[in-house]
C-alpha cells in the first residue's frame, strides 16, 4: 500500500500545478528605468545639457572604452557640455531595442541595469 501512495501523491501535485496558471511577470521598475535611459538620450541628442544633472545618480559612473577608463557624474557631464559646445552640431540615435534587466544581489554587478542599443550618429 506505501508504494501507491508516493505516486497517487505525485500525479496529484503534477496535475494540480499544470492546472495552475501562471502568474504574469510585471516589471515596472524596469519600465521606469528604460524610460529614464530614453529621456537621457533624447535630452542628450536635443543638446539639453542643462537637464542631463537630473537623469544620473550622484554615484554615477560610466567606464569604457578601455576597461580602466571610468568618469564621474561631474566629468561626463563637463565633458558632454565641452562636447556641444566645441565639436558636435549634432547628434542623432537610431534605438533597435532597450532592455530592462536585475542582477540579484549576492551575484556579480548587482542592481537594476538597462540596455540601450542603437546607431549614434554624431556631426
Amino acid at each position: 500500500m506505501k508504494k501507491l501512495v508516493i505516486p497517487t501523491v505525485l500525479v496529484a501535485l503534477i496535475g494540480l500545478a499544470a492546472c495552475t496558471k501562471p502568474v504574469p511577470v510585471v516589471d515596472t521598475v524596469g519600465d521606469q528605468n528604460k524610460l529614464v535611459v530614453q529621456n537621457y538620450i533624447a535630452a542628450l541628442v536635443k543638446g539639453d545639457t542643462s537637464s542631463l544633472d537630473s537623469f544620473l545618480a550622484d554615484s554615477f559612473k560610466s567606464y569604457g572604452p578601455a576597461v580602466k577608463d571610468s568618469v564621474t557624474k561631474q566629468e561626463d557631464i563637463a565633458q558632454t557640455k565641452k562636447n556641444w559646445r566645441e565639436e558636435w552640431s549634432s547628434v542623432s540615435f537610431d534605438r533597435a531595442a532597450t532592455i530592462a534587466f536585475t542582477i540579484p544581489v549576492g551575484e556579480k554587478y548587482p542592481g537594476d541595469w538597462v540596455s540601450d542599443w542603437g546607431q549614434v550618429t554624431v556631426n
